[in-house]
């Protein structure tokens, strides 16, 4: 091949799908490959990476990795391209966490997880980004699906952080963080209620939520009732969808991350954070046990949300659970880095 080309629906900025897209277009370039990305929505800040799908764009020759994440109108378009291809997915998330709030988005879903029968069988290479995904792929009939976990770089933490953000972050209260869009499947509401506990424990602290959404949303309005609810004005902010240099601050001045999530792909914030030494507290759901293997702190059961707390409130201020949190992590973090990902990235195009 020549040329090894992707197809997704949309490339946004700041989507862990999308950088996981120009990451590889970048990688393909350096190894001499011709390589576009297509896409039907484009986000104007991630404008330059990719080109709009229109017919006529693949040849058949082509290799083709199609990304696989929802219901889309341009998986037909890789269900009929006839050179080698790869399917890599991204998981979808039941359409069950989505129905009470966003029926139309629920039905993406659900026809995204329909559609998984049909690639099965005209997609003879597939990947997931977790071995979790995988799972799932053979489930659905793939043969042999294999795994490319997402790259997660130190090295684009680069730019400096937000001063004024760190200014104020860093007024001596404790920093409690989740990065994630704001969506049922995440869980903020749960988080919210878990940080009301929390703050028993440590009063001061604050607990900043990173990620789009918006006010408009029905599960946004929720997560805003829970901190009504128990008047958590002041120590709960919902930061929005952040630049650099602000996510860049967020992860610098936390002191715990701390996710309730019910269904993640792979997660990469989990990987984020722990390059900036914040100690992981996680619901061990989905693929996220996997992917922080034996790093972090997870706990199984949501049941009792003042003990969650306590555990929480034990990572923050035992120095000792720090050092061997850390630890930890320090270890699992380099199994991500771009230069191991690569070589699994050209061991999967080589095999076609």
């Amino acid at each position: 091949m020549q040329a090894v080309h992707q197809l997704l629906p949309n490339l946004s900025f700041g989507d862990a799908i999308s950088n996981q897209a120009i990451w590889i277009r970048e990688n393909l370039l350096r190894a001499g490959y011709r390589s576009d990305i297509y896409v039907r929505y484009i986000d104007d800040r991630v404008r330059a990476y990719c080109r709009p799908y229109e017919p006529g764009l693949l040849t058949p020759e082509d290799g083709l990795i199609y990304h696989h994440s929802i219901g889309s109108e341009i998986t037909p378009v890789a269900c009929t391209h006839p050179g080698p291809k790869w399917l890599l997915y991204h998981n979808i998330t039941p359409a069950e966490f989505f129905q009470a709030y966003d029926s139309n988005h629920a039905r993406l879903l659900r026809n995204g997880r329909e559609e998984m029968w049909t690639l099965a069988r005209v997609f003879p290479r597939s990947v997931g980004v977790s071995r979790y995904n995988a799972e799932e792929l053979e489930m659905y009939g793939f043969s042999n699906p294999q795994t490319l976990p997402l790259a997660v770089d130190p090295r684009s933490w680069s730019m400096p952080p937000d001063e004024a953000l760190m200014r104020r972050l860093q007024d001596g209260r404790r920093n409690l963080l989740y990065v994630g869009r704001l969506a049922p499947n995440k869980c903020q509401h749960e988080l919210v209620e878990a940080f009301a506990h929390y703050l028993l424990h440590d009063s001061e602290a604050r607990l900043t939520l990173v990620g789009s959404g918006s006010p408009t949303e029905p599960y946004v309005k929720l997560v805003y009732e829970m901190v009504h609810k128990y008047a958590l004005e002041q120590q709960v902010s919902l930061a929005g969808h952040v630049n650099s240099g602000e996510l860049h601050a967020y992860y610098r001045t936390a002191h715990l991350f701390w996710s309730m999530s019910e269904h993640e792909g792979f997660c990469a914030p989990l990987i984020e954070a722990m390059w900036f030494d914040v100690p992981v507290l996680a619901f061990r759901a989905a693929a996220a046990g996997e992917t922080l293997g034996d790093a972090g702190v997870t706990f199984a059961d949501k049941e009792n949300l003042g003990e969650i707390a306590s555990l929480a409130a034990r990572i923050v201020s035992s120095k000792a659970t720090n050092v061997s949190v850390l630890g930890k992590q320090r270890k699992r973090r380099h199994a991500f880095e771009p230069k191991v990902v690569e070589r699994r990235l050209f061991e999967i195009i080589s095999s076609a």
